[in-house]
């Protein structure tokens, strides 16, 4: 069985359209890394983004990513996705947890 998507119980989690809007809109970015710290490279492209980051406990890992020309919101889905985590925007906030927990926090 699988966990519903957070969008059927209300998170909104970056990346993801809610409109016909494009789904990723933020600045284009070049980012090479090797085994970078996870919560760097969230807080790193947080910054990019123009964004405050908040971690569950929880959140840890490495990311190993070679991207060119990629927009800055599509990086920190693909770290963060590598990893097992989502990032849900409250505001100008970035909430880095599981989905599980995304889920069960609304």
């Amino acid at each position: 069985m699988t966990a519903p998507h957070p969008r059927d119980k209300g998170v909104v989690v970056l990346g993801e359209a809610r409109s016909a809007r494009p789904r990723f809109t933020g600045p284009v970015i070049d980012l090479e890394l090797k085994d970078a710290d996870l919560r760097d490279v969230v807080s790193h492209l947080a910054t990019v983004l123009s964004r405050n980051v908040v971690f569950d406990p929880a959140v840890k890992g490495s990311v190993t990513m070679s991207l060119r020309q990629v927009p800055a919101d599509q990086a920190l889905e693909l770290a963060l996705g590598s990893n097992g985590y989502v990032a849900v925007s409250e505001g100008t906030v970035l909430w880095v947890t599981s989905r599980e927990k995304a889920i069960a926090a609304r």
